[in-house]
C-alpha cells in the first residue's frame, strides 16, 4: 500500500505541466493494415480485440523465440501458446502468421544475458528483447512482406504504454499509459524510433482489471485465465526457483569456493557450483552465521559481488548504508528519439532535471543527469536508492515522455 501512494504522489509530480498538444495519440486509419503481436494472454488477444471492433484490417502474428521445449525452465509454452493463438483468431475472424526468431534472440538477447550474469551483473532481457526481437527482427520481416504491397502498416502490441505523434513535422514519443502501476514503458525504453513510428498500444488508456473484465464480457475467458508471462521466452510462467538452475546450465563455474566477507573477514563459503552470478544484491543472505555471537547477530544482506575473486560481501541490516547509491553511470545510453536526442544535448553540459525508474512498478523518482562525451550518462538521485545492480536498466522521463534508457555500467561514476 505505501509503494502505491508513493507512486501516485510522484506521478502527480511528474504529469503537472505536460501539454499534449500538438502531440495526439498515434493511431491508424481505417484502410491501414494492423498486426497484432500475439501470444495468447489476455493483453494481446483483448487489443486484437479491440482493433478487430474498429473496424480495422486486423492480422495476428505469433512468435516463436526459443527452439529447445524440452531444456526451458517449466517446460517452454511456445506450443501451447500457438494453439491458444490459433483459437483467438478463429473466434475473431482474423487470419494469423507465425515467424521464428529463434537464432535472433539466442544471439541478442540469450547469449548477451549470460555473459552479463557472468561477470556479476543482473540483466533485464526484456529490453533487447522488444529492442532486437519484437520491435526488431519482427518490424523488419513485416516491413520487407508489407512494403511490396505499398501499404500502410502498424504494429499493435498488448503493452501498457503510449506512442504520440506531433501531425505537424511527424515526431513521435514514447509515453507513459492510463494505468500507471502497469506502465511498461521501463521494458520499450530503447526501442528504436523507426519502429515506434509504426507502432500502437490499443490499452494505452485502458487500466489491467477493466482490460480483464472487458476481456471476460468479450468471451475471451481462456486468455483471461491464462498465467501471465514472465516476459522471458526460455521461461514458463510457473517456474519458481528452477530457474538459476536453468542458468547453471550454460553458465561457468569456477573451480574455487565462494567466498563471503563481512567487514573484511571471510564469515563462510558456498560451493563453487553455487556461482557467483546466483546472488543478487539486496537479496538476504542465506548462510547461516553464528548468532550466539554479537558480532554476527540480525539479518545480513547481500551488497557487493566479485566475479573475478568469486567473493560475496554482506552487510549487517536491510537498511544499511552499503546497500544505497545516489549516484551510478549509464552506458550505454540509447535515446528514444533523435528529436529528443537533441533537445537533451542541448544542455551544453548542465545537469538534466529528470525522473527515472529502474525497476517495473517502482516509483518515479526525482534525478539529475549529466550527458558524457563516450555516450553514456551519470544518474545522480535525489534519494538514494537501494540495491541497484550493474545491468538492471534504468529509464529516464521528462513530463510524460519517456527519454531513452540504458544498462547501470560496472565502473564506478
Amino acid at each position: 500500500m505505501k509503494i502505491t501512494k508513493a507512486f501516485c504522489q510522484n506521478a502527480k509530480t511528474f504529469v503537472r505541466g505536460w501539454k499534449a498538444e500538438p502531440f495526439q495519440v498515434q493511431w491508424p486509419r481505417k484502410q491501414d493494415k494492423v498486426f497484432v503481436a500475439m501470444s495468447g494472454g489476455v493483453d494481446s488477444s483483448y487489443s486484437a480485440y479491440l482493433l478487430k471492433r474498429q473496424e480495422l484490417n486486423v492480422e495476428g502474428v505469433f512468435m516463436r523465440n526459443w527452439l529447445d521445449e524440452e531444456d526451458a525452465p517449466g517446460g517452454c509454452p511456445a506450443e501451447r501458446d500457438w494453439l491458444l493463438v490459433q483459437k483467438i483468431c478463429k473466434q475473431l475472424e482474423i487470419p494469423i502468421r507465425r515467424f521464428n526468431f529463434e537464432k535472433e534472440y539466442w544471439n541478442r538477447v540469450f547469449e548477451p544475458s549470460l555473459e552479463q550474469y557472468e561477470r556479476g551483473c543482473t540483466p533485464n532481457p526484456d529490453v533487447p528483447c522488444n529492442r532486437y526481437v519484437k520491435f526488431g527482427a519482427l518490424y523488419e520481416a513485416l516491413e520487407k512482406e508489407v512494403s511490396r504491397e505499398g501499404q500502410q502498416w502498424w504494429l499493435a502490441t498488448g503493452h501498457y504504454a503510449k506512442t504520440m505523434r506531433n501531425e505537424r513535422d511527424d515526431r513521435v514519443a514514447l509515453c507513459l499509459p492510463k494505468d500507471r502501476w502497469k506502465d511498461q514503458t521501463l521494458f520499450l525504453c530503447t526501442v528504436q524510433e523507426k519502429a515506434l513510428q509504426r507502432t500502437i498500444f490499443p490499452l494505452h488508456n485502458l487500466e489491467k482489471k477493466e482490460v480483464k473484465r472487458m476481456a471476460a464480457e468479450a468471451g475471451l475467458q481462456e486468455s483471461v485465465e491464462r498465467l501471465e508471462s514472465q516476459g522471458l521466452c526460455f521461461v514458463s510462467p510457473n517456474v519458481g526457483s528452477h530457474f538459476r538452475n536453468f542458468l547453471g546450465r550454460y553458465l561457468n563455474f569456477s573451480n574455487e569456493p565462494i567466498r563471503v566477507v563481512a567487514k573484511g573477514r571471510v564469515v563462510g563459503v558456498y560451493p563453487p557450483s553455487t556461482g557467483v552470478w546466483s546472488f543478487t544484491i539486496g537479496e538476504r543472505c542465506g548462510l547461516s552465521l553464528p548468532q550466539g555471537d554479537p558480532e554476527f547477530e540480525g539479518r545480513w544482506y547481500i551488497w557487493k559481488k566479485e566475479s573475478l575473486t568469486n567473493t560475496v560481501h554482506i552487510c549487517r541490516g536491510s537498511r544499511n548504508p552499503l546497500l544505497f547509491q545516489n549516484r551510478i553511470r549509464v552506458h550505454p545510453w540509447t535515446w528514444s528519439t533523435e528529436w529528443i536526442r537533441q533537445e537533451a544535448s542541448s544542455s551544453k553540459g548542465k545537469p538534466m532535471e529528470c525522473f527515472v525508474r529502474v525497476r517495473h512498478q517502482q516509483p518515479l523518482e526525482p534525478a539529475k543527469a549529466w550527458l558524457q562525451e563516450d555516450g553514456g550518462c551519470v544518474v545522480e538521485f535525489e534519494t538514494p536508492q537501494r540495491a541497484l545492480t550493474p545491468g538492471q536498466v534504468l529509464a529516464m522521463y521528462k513530463e510524460e515522455t519517456c527519454l531513452g534508457g540504458g544498462s547501470i555500467a560496472e565502473e564506478e561514476p
